[in-house]
């Protein structure tokens, strides 16, 4: 079981689809992992900006609730014992 106190970030990125390759390598090759998405921005910030947004596009969908890919950061936890293992695996 992976933890707060025996993982270890194997790597961190922007880029869904480079995550999704390390990702899928690891399954492949046994190895536990934890991924977590993290945004940008605030969600307080997030909510000011879609309430503004609403009035002006009378109903549409606002362009601050598109889904920008850089606007989320992709962290994959591997266990600290298998760190060596996963980078070699990854090519890291």
């Amino acid at each position: 079981m992976i933890n707060v106190f025996n993982r270890k970030i194997l790597v961190s990125d922007t880029d869904s689809k480079a995550v999704a390759n390390v990702w899928s390598t690891l399954r492949a090759g046994g190895i536990k992992y934890e991924l977590h998405t993290k945004t940008h921005s605030s969600s307080f910030r997030r909510m000011l900006t879609q309430q503004r947004n609403i009035g002006y596009n009378m109903g549409g969908t606002p362009a601050s609730w598109q889904n920008y890919e850089s606007a989320y950061l992709y962290i994959v936890y591997v266990n600290k014992k298998d760190y060596a293992k996963a980078k070699e695996l990854c090519n890291l």
